[in-house]
């Protein structure tokens, strides 16, 4: 566990930096160069981070929180589903509700997010297996872990 304070860019590195340190990274090649691979693809989570920031309830006093499990990795982030939006709607229509329209604004404006409603799509192409759901008064992000090695080394099947 790790408690960490600063603005919104900050925190944002910190937070993939984290789970970049406390999940498995395998590798690929590409011509004579070694190309680290997360076992959940970055893309996907940065996302899950920047959609935390830019989307949670500030009124909460509360944070953004990363959780490592063995079988997973959690974002989460305080404040519900804004505008009436349902769980289904965000996967299946890319809809999006602006609950901090500043913050958004921002981060257009520094390029971090492109596109509005684009989020959860970009998030289920790169990690289709992604669950999404409300916890109490969280939003909650669950990034299924891969198995990369058995604890007798070999690789599953």
């Amino acid at each position: 566990m790790k408690d960490l304070e600063g603005d919104l860019f900050y925190l944002i590195e910190r937070a993939e930096e984290y789970i970049l340190k406390n999940i498995h990274i395998g590798m690929r090649l590409e011509g004579l160069r070694r190309v680290d691979v997360p076992e959940i693809d970055k893309e996907a989570f940065r996302e899950a981070i920047i959609n935390a920031f830019c989307h949670r309830d500030y009124y909460e006093y509360d944070s953004v929180n990363i959780a490592v499990f063995k079988d997973r990795v959690e974002v989460r982030s305080p404040g519900l589903l804004y505008g009436g939006l349902t769980i289904d709607q965000i996967k299946r229509e890319m809809a999006s509700e602006r609950r901090n329209e500043l913050i958004a604004e921002l981060f257009h404006e520094v390029h971090i997010i492109e596109k509005w409603g684009r989020g959860i799509s970009l998030i289920l192409s790169k990690e289709p297996d992604t669950e999404f759901k409300e916890v109490g008064t969280h939003f909650v992000v669950v990034f299924k872990r891969k198995e990369i090695e058995k604890e007798t080394g070999t690789t599953p099947r």
